[in-house]
């Protein structure tokens, strides 16, 4: 278990091209529909994208984020990069 925790989820998966229409984001009904039938099939998934969800992370920061970026104890996030297009870049934000 702890290995699939440091493997990357994202490994083999390839960039979409940028988006060229206006975002259409969830409403709060449907960002609740979603979580309720994710936690249905895995609630740790659940917890992800409610975090994912509601921290206003960019998709690139998202995919950066590491487990040791994260405090438990603090209830900190430190956002310290960002991949985009496969590349690295240094990032510095806190969340609590």
């Amino acid at each position: 278990m702890a290995r699939d925790l440091l493997r990357n989820p994202t490994d083999g998966i390839d960039n979409l091209r940028i988006q060229s229409s206006a975002p259409d984001p969830f409403t709060l009904k449907e960002v609740d529909l979603v979580l309720a039938a994710l936690a249905k099939r895995n609630a740790a998934l659940a917890d992800y994208f409610e975090f994912m969800f509601f921290a206003g992370l960019r998709n690139s920061e998202q995919i950066a984020l590491l487990w040791q970026d994260v405090d438990l104890h603090t209830g900190t996030v430190r956002i310290r990069r960002a991949r985009v297009m496969t590349q690295e870049k240094e990032r510095y934000r806190d969340w609590e």
